[in-house]
């Protein structure tokens, strides 16, 4: 898609699934199934399937990422591992990216940031809002904790911050 002189692509990963009635509910509305007008959206278990990636931004001499899949992991539930290919099929190397900007910081948001220990798009600034840390997915399905991500730097490769 293109508005103006920005272009705007999708960057596929991978996909996921959720219990649809088990994760989307609507507060004070108790004995009720919202998703009873809409069970066509959902696989035989009550799923709702979708897909996990980010996207491209082209403006200028830009590169921008906004989020960056699920990664190389596969749960069963969750399944990343083609962000890479995607870029690619775009035209785009991961020394490419400028800037990585995060919406926020769930796994399937910041898959890419990091593999094997090492920084993906090493000539990028990550950017991510101040107060993002502050929210967190919390209980026994959250995958990875929150705590056990560290910060991510700007890698000593990537350009000046500003």
């Amino acid at each position: 898609m293109r508005i103006g002189e920005i272009e705007v692509l999708p960057v596929f990963d991978g996909f996921g699934y959720e219990v649809a009635r088990d994760v989307l509910l609507r507060p004070g509305e108790a004995g009720t199934d919202p998703w009873a007008r809409h069970a066509a959206r959902l696989d035989p278990h009550g799923r709702l399937e979708f897909t996990i990636g980010g996207f491209l931004v082209r403006t200028g001499d830009r590169v921008i990422l906004v989020d960056a899949g699920a990664g190389t992991i596969d749960t069963g539930q969750y399944r990343g591992g083609q962000f890479l290919a995607s870029l690619r099929e775009h035209g785009v190397a991961p020394d490419d990216v400028t800037d990585v900007i995060f919406t926020h910081l769930h796994f399937d948001h910041v898959g890419w940031a990091t593999s094997k220990g090492e920084v993906v798009f090493r000539h990028a600034t990550y950017r991510v809002h101040a107060r993002a840390g502050t929210r967190r997915q919390a209980g026994a399905r959250a995958y990875p904790r929150l705590d056990d991500l560290r910060p991510v730097q700007r890698h000593p490769a990537g350009p000046a911050a500003g």
